[in-house]
């Protein structure tokens, strides 16, 4: 089982426990990996399964969405905008905890920026949702983080806030059209769409 980094966080352990409880003889093999390395064993038969929060395209995959997670605002404890309606250019405002543009938050986040004519003042860049939450909850600035990440941090001194019509994305399995699932496989996939939605529904 290969998985991006956020869906490694929670998602597919918790996929792979409920699997292990029901076929208590079987051995999983679980890997966090960049996207390309994940097309890399999937094309050369390495690998099963993926679950990946990027879309992933080669001739011989194939991709299903099989959830979708959103953006939420990351800020430290007691930081001013908790408590209050969301104010989006106020939250763009702060010193942000940012990504590589090539991650889809920053899309997002540029477009908005953009929008509200609002110049970006960086605090710092990192690599992962799971870091911008741990930044934020240490009060290096404000974040826009996955909630997949955002839900894996749970720290007391992180404030999490619903950001009102934030854009969804979505959540694929990824498998090679040349290697069909075994039943083991397709059971990880019914368990990693329920815990998704158990998730997605805790918050």
């Amino acid at each position: 089982v290969l998985s991006s980094a956020n869906t490694a966080l929670e998602l597919v352990p918790r996929a792979t426990a409920k699997l292990l409880r029901r076929f208590e003889h079987s051995k999983v093999f679980f890997e966090a990996l960049p996207t390309r390395e994940i097309v890399q064993l999937l094309v050369a038969e390495e690998a099963d399964v993926a679950i990946s929060s990027a879309p992933l395209d080669h001739p011989v995959l194939e991709v299903r969405e099989i959830g979708r997670w959103t953006l939420l605002c990351a800020a430290p404890k007691g930081h001013e905008l908790v408590g209050k309606k969301f104010d989006l250019g106020k939250a763009l405002r702060q010193r942000l905890i940012t990504y590589s543009p090539e991650a889809p938050q920053s899309r997002v986040i540029d477009g908005w920026l953009e929008d509200l004519g609002i110049a970006r003042q960086v605090a710092v860049e990192v690599r992962s949702g799971y870091a911008a939450c741990a930044m934020a909850a240490a009060g290096a600035g404000v974040a826009f983080v996955d909630e997949l990440s955002a839900l894996a941090h749970r720290s007391e001194d992180l404030e999490l806030i619903k950001i009102p019509n934030a854009p969804t994305f979505a959540i694929y399995s990824v498998t090679n059209v040349n290697r069909p699932l075994s039943q083991l496989g397709q059971t990880f996939l019914e368990s990693v769409k329920h815990e998704l939605q158990t998730l997605i529904a805790a918050h």
